[in-house]
């Protein structure tokens, strides 16, 4: 009798140590440096700027300019499609796995959204150890409805195929799902989010709905209440866009809900030849996901904005603002704390002249491509 005693406390022992085992791997593979970013909403978020929308003239080399630092969680299995911005890419991947992100971030014949320059703009703001992940889960054409927890109206064929995959009978139990597969591996620390096209006609619950959204999403995912959450606007009326009545509800809800702001789309123009007269084009695009990369930036804290190193060489931070419209040109000067730094702003954006007396709150931006050209931003922490 002892020797069996001693026999299963043995095996107890020996099922408690692999249990800790077991469980301290898992742990140790979540990266607290590995930054993620759940993505949902329409086509516009799921990346409006592709194949059947877009021409090959719309795409620019720095669409396609990668990093492994900034990484995708598969939206479904692609098996040798060709990427519609990046025509020498194939895009092999597997549901639920990670890889290096490279544009269609969704589906398998997506484009750029605007998660791609969020990802380019956030890379070189932050410190040089984070790596950022994104979780792509934007339906097109669907109404808030449909992402609500407990929602188990028949979802249209097409989308199914995707739930399918993972055995969900919900969008929203799809959504949280992937958030869980991907918090295996690193922390949610935001929320970018681009929908209302679909509920412009029955508009009056939609801000209600959203926030229903998100609540239970952080309940769920055991999320911080004061999580970030960048929610963007629709495409202008001035630009032809037949939304635009729901840009009011997206500033109330971004006013109404904790930690959340608006990524303005003013000026921003619609693709060309939209029939459906919501898309923004693939230039738009670009400037979008700058614009969430700036309100999401706004909202965090220093302990990771901006990246770590020698101010004096890192020129990430700069010691006064000084806007000088009348001295813009194509190079501007920024003075450091050791010197001066002279550099090229980003497509689009004004250019500004820094002078080093004062400052807390100014961030470059800065990308560089492999074939040797640097593009440069600014803008000051709100």
């Amino acid at each position: 009798m002892n020797c069996l005693v001693k026999l299963f406390d043995k095996k107890i022992s020996f099922i408690g140590m692999m249990l800790y085992y077991i469980v301290a791997v898992v742990t140790a593979e979540v990266d607290p440096d590995f930054h993620l970013y759940l993505l949902f909403g329409q086509s516009n978020m799921a990346g409006a700027c592709n194949g059947w929308t877009a021409t090959t003239t719309d795409y620019k080399a720095q669409d396609c300019d990668t990093s492994s630092r900034i990484k995708v969680m598969a939206f479904t299995n692609c098996s040798g499609n060709k990427s519609n911005p990046c025509g020498s890419f194939t895009v092999n991947r597997r549901h639920n796995q990670w890889y290096t992100a490279v544009p269609p971030l969704h589906n398998c014949n997506e484009g750029i959204g605007p998660a791609d320059y969020f990802g380019k703009t956030l890379l070189d703001s932050i410190r040089e150890d984070i790596r950022i992940g994104f979780i792509p889960c934007a339906l097109s054409g669907q109404s808030i409805t449909m992402f609500k927890k407990g929602q188990m109206s028949q979802v249209p064929d097409w989308c199914n195929q995707y739930l399918s995959q993972q055995g969900s009978v919900s969008v929203y139990n799809w959504m949280k799902e992937r958030c869980q597969i991907a918090q295996q591996s690193g922390v949610i620390k935001g929320i970018l989010f681009h929908q209302g096209e679909s509920d412009a006609g029955n508009p009056n619950n939609w801000v209600r709905d959203v926030k229903s959204v998100f609540d239970n999403l952080k309940k769920d995912l055991n999320l911080s209440d004061t999580l970030p959450v960048i929610v963007g606007e629709l495409l202008y009326s001035e630009a032809g866009g037949t939304c635009a009545s729901m840009n009011p509800r997206v500033k109330q809800l971004a006013s109404e809900y904790p930690k959340c702001k608006v990524a303005s789309a003013e000026g921003l123009t619609m693709l060309e030849g939209d029939s459906y007269k919501v898309h923004f084009g693939c230039k738009a695009l670009r400037e979008f996901g700058y614009r969430y990369a700036k309100a999401f930036l706004s909202l965090t804290d220093d302990s990771w904005v901006p990246r770590k190193g020698n101010v004096n060489t890192s020129f990430k931070r700069i010691l006064k603002y000084t806007a000088a419209p009348e001295k813009a040109q194509t190079e501007v000067t920024v003075f450091s704390l050791n010197g001066q730094m002279i550099f090229k702003a980003l497509p689009g954006d004004v250019t500004h002249v820094f002078n080093a007396r004062l400052l807390k709150g100014v961030y470059i931006v800065k990308k560089e491509f492999s074939d040797g050209a640097t593009e440069m931003s600014s803008f000051m922490k709100e």
